[in-house]
């Protein structure tokens, strides 16, 4: 068994994301809407999602929905993830030991998911975390009481969907090392598997029954015909290729072609909920969500993929007891560090751009004494991963700067007096003169802001 690699995993990791602690009081997206609304509102509004009130539990009730205690947590759960990945590729004879190091590492520093950073998503960093520490417990522990202790956590897990797919996993290693161990009794290989791999429908049908989500809410989670038509063919054709690379190769020793297989078959059980339901529709959404500045929330679609694309960097860059084999490697993770660092920067400059919105909203007796607000925002580039501000952020803002929620907001369109409900009395337009290299020298990104007062329904004159 290979020692974790904390040096360079901590290292690495705070490479990646160490931007965080400059922004861990900061709200984003979603974060500004729940955080207007009182914790028994926000709990029923979970409630109508569809989620269990365990899921909610730990945000509200337990941390207080304070940003800063989120936010360190995720920071903590990603991290500890990554070291039950490597305590559970320890179980597994596909991958050597240089193997093990590096999906590891790369495990860690995959630049997906850094939607994670919104305290909305908290749920499904916890998911994850639960779903590997059952997981861990599940195959790398001989007693029985951690095997069962494994399954309420697994069941805790579900409360993102996604999961209920991705089980197939842990299920299908748990068989594999029955396997080896009950070659005799065919019966008692698949007792353990089969009973896990029942939770899944199991709980679909709990959670219809008692949990189902409400109004629109409901069809978010509907598979899609053409949806399911894409994700079974994308299954399809991973499983044919993994099934033949271990036909050819076996799994008792490290081959590029069950490596990439393996990491192609979890990939695609890992995208498999998402593509139902009508998200990772091509692979310009795929490849979109790696581009620093064009994916606004859609990351949190990757939240399965990091084991599996790890496992295939590896396998793509073969026997890693090779010099250039490492070097690909080592040249693969810095490109990982300078996309996450890049992601994190974007988020940390947003954070500050918010804080000097907030401020100077705060000297406007123009805006102060408005009815309804309509947004003009110049300064796009420094919202982070390309994101769009919606109302209710800017709401939050004001909320903020002026501790009440009088003034309504509208976006920055064209308004039609006859239809429109509300009609914008004040236009405020957002600037700045500086680019975002001055403004992470500077600290300051140098945020104005005019109001002027409009009237666009008024009667023009004869």
């Amino acid at each position: 068994m290979t020692r974790f690699p904390y040096t360079p995993a901590i290292f690495l990791y705070i490479l990646s994301y160490g931007f965080t602690f400059f922004f861990l009081d900061s709200y984003f997206w979603d974060d500004w809407f729940s955080k207007s609304l009182p914790a028994s509102i926000e709990k029923s509004n979970w409630r109508s999602q569809g989620f269990p009130p365990w899921d909610y539990f730990v945000p509200i009730d337990l941390l207080n929905r304070n940003p800063v205690k989120i936010r360190l947590l995720v920071f903590i759960i990603f991290f500890v993830c990554g070291w039950f990945v490597h305590q559970i590729l320890q179980t597994v004879d596909f991958l050597s030991k240089s193997d093990k190091h590096f999906v590891t590492l790369i495990f860690l520093v995959m630049p997906i998911n850094s939607a994670r950073v919104a305290i909305d998503n908290f749920h499904y960093s916890f998911s994850l975390f639960a779903f590997y520490l059952a997981w861990y417990l599940l195959v790398t522990r001989k007693k029985l009481v951690f095997k069962l202790l494994s399954v309420p956590i697994f069941l805790f897990s579900f409360s993102t969907l996604a999961f209920l797919v991705f089980l197939v996993v842990p299920a299908s290693h748990y068989f594999l090392l029955n396997y080896k161990v009950f070659r005799t009794h065919q019966i008692r290989k698949f007792i353990g598997p089969l009973a896990l791999t029942l939770l899944a429908p199991l709980y679909w049908i709990f959670t219809k029954v008692f949990f189902a989500p409400t109004g629109d809410l409901e069809d978010y989670y509907k598979p899609q015909f053409s949806g399911t038509l894409r994700g079974l063919i994308l299954l399809s054709a991973t499983t044919a290729y993994c099934t033949w690379a271990i036909r050819r190769h076996g799994m008792s020793t490290p081959s590029r072609d069950v490596k990439v297989g393996i990491g192609l078959q979890l990939v695609s059980l890992g995208s498999f909920p998402y593509i139902t339901s009508g998200r990772l529709v091509d692979i310009s959404e795929w490849m979109i969500n790696f581009v620093p500045r064009l994916s606004d929330w859609e990351s949190r679609h990757q939240l399965l993929l990091g084991l599996g694309l790890a496992i295939i960097a590896v396998g793509l860059f073969g026997n890693q007891d090779s010099l250039s084999s490492k070097r690909g490697v080592y040249t693969f993770i810095t490109l990982c560090l300078i996309l996450n660092s890049t992601f994190m920067h974007s988020y940390w400059l947003d954070s500050q751009k918010q804080t000097e919105i907030i401020e100077a909203l705060e000297d406007s007796s123009e805006i102060k004494n408005g009815t309804v607000i309509m947004f003009n925002d110049l300064t796009t580039t420094y919202n982070a991963r390309g994101r769009k501000y919606r109302w209710y952020e800017w709401h939050g803002m004001m909320q903020k700067s002026f501790g009440d929620s009088e003034r309504a907001v509208v976006d920055f369109r064209f308004i039609d007096c006859k239809n429109d409900k509300l009609i914008p009395d004040v236009l405020v337009t957002i600037f700045t003169n500086r680019g975002r290299l001055k403004s992470t020298v500077s600290g300051n990104i140098g945020i104005q802001i005019s109001a002027t007062k409009i009237h666009p329904c008024s009667r023009l004159p004869d």
